[in-house]
């Protein structure tokens, strides 16, 4: 595969180098990219056919608030191994919710 070369512009307000926001544009968009690889992966986002505006907004919202209680807690497991004890464990349900809170 070629390399490729994409132009965007930025309008900012910020006194810094261009490499401080260039750095600051990527770290953006690894965020961006690793919460979308989490919903689809996890979640299977991409696969979700909700017809309704409101409905994909919820499920949504659902989602990213599922990631975000996964996310916290002490246990290094990934969000979709801690997802499928929370299913099985009524235990491990509470778990998240305590370290949540915590």
């Amino acid at each position: 595969t070629e390399p490729s070369l994409e132009v965007h512009y930025y309008i900012t307000s910020l006194d810094s180098s261009v490499e401080d926001l260039a750095s600051k544009v990527r770290g953006h968009w690894s965020i961006e990219n690793r919460l979308h690889w989490i919903l689809d992966v996890t979640f299977g986002e991409d696969a979700n056919r909700a017809r309704t505006a409101n409905l994909a907004s919820n499920c949504s919202l659902i989602r990213k608030m599922s990631i975000n209680l996964h996310a916290d807690g002490p246990s290094k497991a990934g969000v979709k191994h801690k997802r499928m004890r929370a299913m099985w464990s009524d235990k491990a349900r509470d778990k998240v919710f305590l370290d949540s809170m915590r």
